[in-house]
């Protein structure tokens, strides 16, 4: 009697042969990176305008401010010049100030700046809302994050 059990690999094909990746999709991939290239060169070249980045606008007011954080995530706001507790971010709906004090101070300690050093908060003419570190000299756009992370920091500048 014979095996009437069908394979469905290649004659001489191990199992180990069923984890590759197929040819077409490692092609594909390279394909993609060189298309990527291809466009980037493009426009270094022809020196097209940078258009992820926002435009510059006037500050229309800005002030400074020290994100005083512990290691359970809460974060307390302080007035820059005058060290006064000006909010926290366990109220109002302000848990966005906690994300942006772990992203500067990741930024921080890959820089080598100090952890305490105050942050600018800017509200620009063209309404958009940016921080920038002082210790990094970083600037992060506020705009992205929606409205009521917006409006987070807002309230620190009203």
């Amino acid at each position: 009697m014979s095996d009437t059990t069908h394979s469905h690999s290649h004659p001489g094909a191990t199992p180990r042969d069923k984890e590759k990746i197929p040819l077409v999709l490692v092609r594909a991939m390279f394909g993609l990176a060189l298309a990527s290239l291809i466009l980037v060169a493009y426009a270094r070249i022809t020196d097209r305008p940078m258009v992820g980045t926002p435009d510059p606008s006037p500050v229309v007011i800005e002030r400074s401010l020290i994100l005083d954080g512990d290691r359970t995530g809460a974060v307390a706001v302080l007035d820059g010049v005058s060290r006064d507790v000006i909010t926290t971010s366990d109220v109002d709906k302000n848990g966005f100030i906690s994300t942006i004090w772990r992203v500067l101070g990741r930024q921080r300690m890959q820089a080598g700046a100090a952890e305490a050093a105050p942050v600018i908060l800017r509200r620009h003419e063209s309404g958009r809302m940016s921080l920038l570190d002082t210790g990094t000299g970083k600037i992060i756009q506020i705009v992205g994050y929606g409205p009521d992370n917006m409006a987070a920091f807002a309230k620190l500048l009203d």
